[in-house]
């Protein structure tokens, strides 16, 4: 089963690694799972990251688990503050996804 790989993938040295686990782990499992805050949890932590790509690929894979995101909000609202073009581009994106999609 894919799940033992993907756990384990997000203990990889490489932060989009860790990102692309935590976002797959999420759409298999779901939030309602046990796993589901630990994987939040490293996708929010990935947010802080100091390479630009981290954080607009982390923020994109966040926008896409939609509104059971929301305790990841504060620090994607930072986000918006960022210089890169493209992260603000794609928090602005996850905060409409979560906003559209949980109301």
């Amino acid at each position: 089963m894919a799940i033992p790989a993907l756990a384990e993938l997000l203990r990889d040295k490489g932060r989009v690694v860790r990102a692309g686990a935590a976002g797959a782990l999420w759409h298999i499992l779901g939030p309602e799972a046990k796993e589901a805050i630990p994987i939040l949890n490293a996708l929010t932590e990935l947010l802080k990251n100091e390479r630009e790509g981290v954080r607009q690929i982390t923020v994109e894979v966040l926008g896409k688990i939609g509104p059971e995101a929301k305790p990841a909000v504060p620090d994607i609202t930072e986000l918006l503050n960022r210089e890169n073009e493209d992260v603000r581009r794609a928090a602005a994106d996850a905060l409409k996804k979560m906003k559209r999609t949980g109301s």
